[in-house]
């Protein structure tokens, strides 16, 4: 953590610049602290206004380019808007919760905004996107080294990382055997600076070997270890495939939330996403056809995160956005969200709570169809009939390692 002393950490701090740089990020200055109210509460990261209409439109084109420039207005003014709603004398009509506020964000960051032009008797319709996730090329990398936060205190960002100005990723250095202290005192500034709090969609602290992360939706506890900063998270191949797919939106009482995949969710998306890919390529006519099974923990995972699908669920849930391309229709089915097989489906996911003999009868009435079973489990060995349901495609039996646990 950056406060007033930029000695500590400086070594892993300035690796992983030289990292990022060597990555294509641009490293900038942080903007000059203002010091009049109520500006001065702005000094956290937002967008730069000056150049998101700039970086946007180097991957738009036709009628979209134009559009840009009222869609980067409105996605800037989102963190705005929010900053005035916990302004007791903002004399702004427009404002938003926090939790409105990042829901619309998230929704732009990931699905673009629709948008019409032409004539009433012809109407036509055009995309504008926050992020090309298609072509890494055409986005803007940039990073911030030590960016202060909004409140007087001397706090700063050791490192702050933008794509097109946005300001998603915070990264916070710390003590070994004291990051959750540290998660903990960047989650204050991060909830005292709505705008902020708006666009960043992934706080990492470490200690400059291992790392932890997740959002500002999650509870400093819970935020999940990752081995490589860089190559795990950073990277820009990696940080747009974290963005897309790792980056969840759930709902919990009623309130918006995110929360990020955690490594081991990860790797059972990537080993599961192999298992498909596999079976694609190779012909089996067998009348049981089983791609085998993904076992788990279940009780202190699910705990951990607030998503509606619990933690196998975000999985289950990522392997069919991941496919859904390649699967058109209703290729791919969750039976344990209640989806039903269809002539069209060709890979169904058995659920957790489905016993041998439901999934067998599945099995043998759907033989044209690929099983993949998900097994919670909380304590012991789980034997699975191996001539029924194949071999394990992943299987972990050790919960998640969370900062809960880092100072232990």
């Amino acid at each position: 953590m950056n406060l007033n002393d930029k000695r500590p950490h400086a070594y892993h701090r300035k690796k992983l610049i030289r990292q990022l740089v060597a990555d294509g990020y641009h490293l900038q200055k942080a903007p000059k602290p203002e010091k009049t109210e109520p500006y001065a509460l702005y000094n956290g990261p937002r967008p730069d206004d000056m150049f998101f209409e700039t970086d946007l439109k180097r991957f738009h084109a036709g009628e979209a380019w134009y559009e840009v420039e009222n869609f980067s207005a409105k996605v800037d003014g989102l963190g705005t808007r929010a900053f005035h709603y916990y302004w007791p004398e903002s004399p702004a009509e427009i404002k938003y919760p926090l939790d409105e506020a990042r829901n619309r964000f998230y929704t732009n960051l990931i699905c673009g905004y629709e948008f019409q032009y032409g004539t009433k008797r012809h109407p036509q319709y055009g995309m504008c996107q926050l992020i090309d996730f298609t072509n890494r090329r055409s986005n803007t990398l940039r990073m911030v080294e030590a960016w202060p936060g909004c409140r007087p205190n001397g706090f700063a960002w050791d490192l702050i990382l933008t794509i097109n100005t946005m300001p998603l990723v915070a990264v916070v250095f710390g003590e070994k055997g004291k990051l959750l202290e540290t998660a903990e005192k960047a989650m204050e500034e991060v909830l005292e600076d709505k705008c902020f709090a708006t666009y960043l969609q992934l706080l990492i602290v470490t200690d400059g070997h291992v790392a932890y992360m997740g959002t500002p939706d999650d509870e400093p506890a819970t935020f999940a270890r990752w081995d490589n900063i860089h190559d795990d998270i950073l990277s820009p191949d990696k940080l747009l495939h974290r963005l897309y797919y790792a980056v969840r939106p759930g709902n919990l009482d009623g309130t918006f939330i995110t929360f990020t995949a955690d490594q081991q969710q990860t790797m059972l998306v990537d080993r599961i996403n192999y298992a498909l890919e596999e079976s694609r390529v190779q012909i089996n006519y067998s009348f049981q056809r089983s791609l085998g099974y993904v076992a788990a923990p279940c009780v202190e995972n699910n705990e951990r995160h607030p998503s509606p699908f619990g933690w196998m669920g975000a999985v289950r849930q990522m392997v069919i956005e991941q496919n859904v391309l390649l699967l058109r229709g209703n290729g791919i089915v969750d039976l344990q969200r209640g989806d039903t097989i269809t002539n069209e489906t060709r890979y169904a996911f058995l659920g957790e709570a489905m016993t041998d003999e439901e999934c067998v009868k599945l099995m043998e009435q759907y033989h044209y169809v690929h099983f993949i079973r998900f097994i919670d489990r909380s304590e012991g060995p789980f034997l699975v009939d191996a001539k029924r349901f194949g071999s394990p495609i992943c299987k972990f039996d050790h919960p998640i390692e969370t900062l809960e646990y880092e100072a232990r």
